[in-house]
């Protein structure tokens, strides 16, 4: 235990010395104590204190004295170490209290002895001092020992510069960081590849999405989860998908199924279409759908030679001529736009020239006598096949009505020259001299004139028309400044077109609720309000306002939604089919329209982005 001096009432400095006692007896004596003097103090940690028993320099005796309540309470239990040893030998201490300051290990291992002498061999134990007569590889059957043979016990090795060739060089490891991307190559390197090189990701491809749902793109190579109802329209209602069997033919519909078609779903075999041709080379029909390999000779004259094909650009128009050349066309050919010929009319309804070679859509009243009637839609599917015929309904084709595909007929036949099967339908370009045998003559090319109206007919001509024939200009038909002319149609200027007033229809711009009226005939009525509104088509079984025949076109040119509303008398014919007196339709969306038709006193005919 250490106890310190401390001297307060000498003259001196303060004077401080410790002494290292065994325990707190309550006499101990201390040396060079002689600067001290009676009432010094040698204090303990627990606060006790020895004093000075006299001013006596020859006595060294201190008296320990004690607090009035009995001095300073019991110490703290002190601590201890836990030695511990591993087997490398190293000593460490474990203290058994926190606070502890650590103790330095250190290793107590020894130097290893010697190695004890070694044992007597054990049974079928062969050692490097085991005696033997055997030379060479051994093998062992479990019981004895004996020479291996070669070439059965293991393979005679290979001869170096007699069984393989000695390398003069083996390649180094190659260190450039492996390409990206590039231009594909066997390369020519001298090194090789480590066996863990790894190729850099390649930046020119989209990075891998991990977004779920629909996606949306930042325009920079990056892909995200769309948000429903921000990035795209949230639908009202998602259809069930459908069980009902896919079917292969019948009339051609839209159809009406609330429920979708499954990606994997099947139609069966149309068994309407022709029948798979398993015959090969030239092919023959027998006019009931069936085919069969024609026979040289007998189905077809074999020509002594073919000629080639031309590499001439068709010609538009000009003098009808049967041609010259000795090149045939080829199956792809395609002859240039007639640029002499009307070009394609795009308008709907009645028509009027400009006299220059522009068609556009008449104004009825204006351009044309409106007629007392006109003929209704037709809501029959249009057919296919059957007996040419004028026809006798009384209604008309739409505009976008459309024929169900021909399946009595082959599919389209893409390839070009003669033509082989391949027996199950497949149909390419047969090979000289080993599909059919070379012709030993073929037709010449034809020297008359090609016709250019008449009576359809296929033709008894022996002969084949040459590449660059050219049929003469129909006469027959109305030149395009003619359109419009005849029946009082159409007013024109001197020189047979149509003025430019004629040429315009009028528009007339609504912003909020409108009853349509006179001024709104034959006009485009553009319905334009950030707000939703409504057109109204009044009533009027007198035709005093609409004559039979009006046509207006209505179109929502800005973002609020456009009603238009039948009153009550007036029946639209919807593009569904159904008939309904007083209907209201939308509009689908913005630069969207409807048309409608006046059919007779009630009813209006109403077409376009209907909703």
């Amino acid at each position: 235990m250490t106890v310190q001096l401390k001297q307060e009432n000498d003259s001196f400095n303060i004077y401080h010395q410790e002494f290292l006692i065994d325990s707190a007896a309550d006499l101990i004596t201390l040396e060079s104590t002689y600067h001290c003097s009676q009432g010094d103090k040698a204090e303990l940690p627990d606060g006790s204190f020895y004093k000075r028993h006299s001013d006596d320099f020859s006595g060294e005796l201190w008296e320990l004295a004690r607090s009035s309540s009995g001095g300073g309470g019991s110490g703290e239990d002190g601590g201890y170490y836990i030695p511990s040893v591993d087997g490398n030998g190293d000593l460490t201490w474990t203290a058994s209290k926190s606070g502890m300051p650590a103790v330095q290990g250190v290793n107590i291992k020894g130097t290893p002895g010697q190695d004890g002498e070694d044992g007597d061999p054990g049974p079928n134990e062969i050692s490097t001092t085991t005696a033997t007569n055997l030379t060479g590889l051994l093998k062992g059957n479990g019981t004895t020992v004996g020479a291996a043979v070669a070439g059965t016990d293991y393979q005679t090795p290979l001869v170096a510069g007699t069984d393989y060739a000695i390398p003069g060089m083996i390649p180094s490891v190659g260190t450039a960081n492996p390409q990206m991307d590039g231009t594909a190559s066997a390369g020519s390197s001298s090194a090789y590849s480590r066996g863990d090189h790894v190729h850099p990701s390649d930046t020119s491809k989209q990075d891998k999405i991990v977004a779920s749902g629909i996606l949306k793109g930042d325009g920079v190579g990056g892909v995200s989860a769309a948000t429903a109802g921000t990035d795209y329209a949230l639908p009202s209602a998602v259809p069930s998908a459908s069980d009902s069997t896919p079917i292969v033919d019948g009339a051609a519909s839209a159809g009406s199924a609330t429920t979708y078609s499954r990606g994997d779903h099947i139609h069966p075999s149309d068994s309407s279409k022709q029948d798979k041709i398993t015959a090969n080379g030239i092919l023959k029909g027998d006019g009931a759908g069936g085919i069969t390999a024609a026979t040289s000779g007998t189905d077809y004259a074999l020509p002594s030679a073919i000629p080639n094909a031309s590499s001439v650009t068709p010609a538009m128009d000009g003098v009808g001529s049967a041609g010259s050349a000795t090149t045939y066309s080829r199956g792809d050919h395609v002859h240039p736009s007639d640029t002499s010929r009307q070009a394609s009319i795009t308008a709907n309804g009645i028509l009027k020239g400009d006299g220059a070679g522009g068609v556009s859509a008449a104004t009825a009243g204006t351009d044309y006598a409106i007629p007392s009637a006109i003929p209704s839609a037709s809501s029959d599917t249009p057919i296919v096949d059957g007996t040419a015929t004028p026809g006798s309904s009384s209604t008309y084709s739409r505009g976008d009505h459309v024929h169900p595909t021909d399946t009595s007929r082959q599919p389209k036949i893409t390839a070009n020259g003669i033509l082989k099967g391949d027996g199950a339908g497949g149909v390419t370009a047969a090979t000289a001299g080993t599909d059919y045998a070379l012709p030993s003559a073929i037709p010449s090319a034809s020297s008359s004139t090609p016709a250019m109206d008449g009576v359809s007919s296929a033709g008894s001509g022996t002969s084949y028309a040459r590449a660059d024939h050219v049929h003469p200009t129909d006469t027959s038909r109305a030149a395009a400044a003619d359109i419009g002319a005849a029946n009082g149609m159409a007013s024109l200027d001197a020189n047979g077109r149509l003025t430019a007033a004629q040429a315009i229809a009028n528009i007339v711009t609504v912003t909020g609720n409108t009853t349509l009226g006179a001024t709104h005939v034959g006009v485009h009525v553009f319905a334009s309000s950030v707000s939703s509104f409504t057109v109204t088509i009044p009533a009027d079984s007198n035709n005093a306002l609409f004559p039979i025949g009006t046509q207006i076109i209505i179109w929502q040119t800005n973002f609020g939604a456009v009603t238009v509303k039948a009153a009550s008398g007036v029946v639209f014919k919807l593009p569904d089919g159904t008939d309904s007196n007083g209907a209201s339709v939308m509009i689908a969306q913005q630069n969207n329209n409807i048309a409608l038709l006046k059919q007779d006193a009630t009813h209006w005919l109403v077409s376009g982005a209907v909703s």
